[in-house]
C-alpha cells in the first residue's frame, strides 16, 4: 500500500514533509482504526520522534481525500482506516470502551441494495455504523457512561453527576439528575439534551459530568 500512497503523493503534488512521507509508511504498515494519537504513538514507536498532531491531520485529510484512507467518526473523536478500493465493510461500535468491530454479511449487502432500488435509487455506496455496548462492558460492574460519548439519539438513566455543588444543582435545576432519563438529540456545539418533553443546550462542560447507566428499553 505504501507504493500507492508515495505514487499519489507524487502525481497529485502534494508537498508532503519527510515526517508526512514517514507516517505514510507507518500508516500503510498498520491496518486497523488509528485516532490521532494513536498514529503519534505509532510514528514515535517507529522512528524515536515525535510528529504534531497538526502534522498529522493535515496528512489523514489529504490520504482521505484521495481515496487512500477513510475517516471514521466514533464516540471518543476521529479515527482512520484503510480504504480498500472494491472492499466494504460495516462496524459495531461499543459506545462505552470504544471497542470496534467490523464485519461483512453478503445477505445485508444485498438488502441494502434492494431498499435502494425499491426506492429508486442506484446504490454505490454506503456507511453503517451500528452502536451499543460490547458483551465486556455488559458484564463490567463500571455500570456509567458519559453522555458525550453517545451516538445521537441514545439516551441513558443518570447514575451520578461528576462536579461540585454547583454543577449539581444548575443540572437538578433542569431536571437531569440521579435516575432521570436524558437523551443525547445533538452532539454538535452546544449540545442539545432532551429530558421528558423539554429540549436544551448545554455547554461540553457540563456534557462530561454526566454519567449514566444504558439499559434495554431506553431510547
Amino acid at each position: 500500500m505504501y507504493k500507492q500512497i508515495a505514487a499519489m503523493i507524487r502525481i497529485s503534488g502534494y508537498e508532503a514533509t519527510n515526517n508526512e512521507r514517514i507516517l505514510a509508511e507507518v500508516f500503510a504498515e498498520n491496518e486497523g482504526h488509528h485516532s490521532l494519537s494513536g498514529l503519534k504513538a505509532l510514528f514515535k514507536e517507529a522512528t524515536g520522534h515525535n510528529i504534531s498532531i497538526r502534522e498529522i491531520k493535515r496528512f489523514m485529510n489529504f490520504m482521505c481525500e484521495y481515496g487512500a484512507a477513510e475517516k471514521k467518526d466514533f464516540p471518543e473523536g476521529a479515527h482512520y482506516e484503510h480504504r480498500h478500493i472494491g472492499e466494504h465493510h460495516d462496524h459495531l461500535i461499543c459506545s462505552k470502551c470504544g471497542q470496534v468491530v467490523e464485519f461483512e454479511r453478503e445477505a445485508l449487502e444485498e438488502l441494502q441494495s434492494k431498499i435502494a432500488k425499491s426506492f429508486g435509487f442506484r446504490l454505490y455506496r454506503h456507511v453503517m455504523d451500528l452502536f451499543g455496548i460490547c458483551g465486556a462492558c455488559q458484564q463490567s460492574n463500571q455500570v456509567d457512561l458519559g453522555i458525550e460519548k453517545l451516538p445521537e439519539g441514545e439516551s441513558i438513566v443518570v447514575s451520578r453527576i461528576n462536579g461540585g455543588r454547583k454543577t449539581i444543582s444548575h443540572l437538578a435545576n433542569l431536571g437531569i439528575s440521579e435516575g432521570a432519563q436524558v437523551k443525547l438529540v445533538r452532539k454538535t456545539p452546544p449540545p442539545l439534551v432532551s429530558v421528558g418533553e423539554s429540549k436544551f443546550a448545554i455547554g461540553n462542560e457540563l456534557t462530561d459530568k454526566i454519567y449514566g447507566n444504558l439499559k434495554k428499553g431506553v431510547a
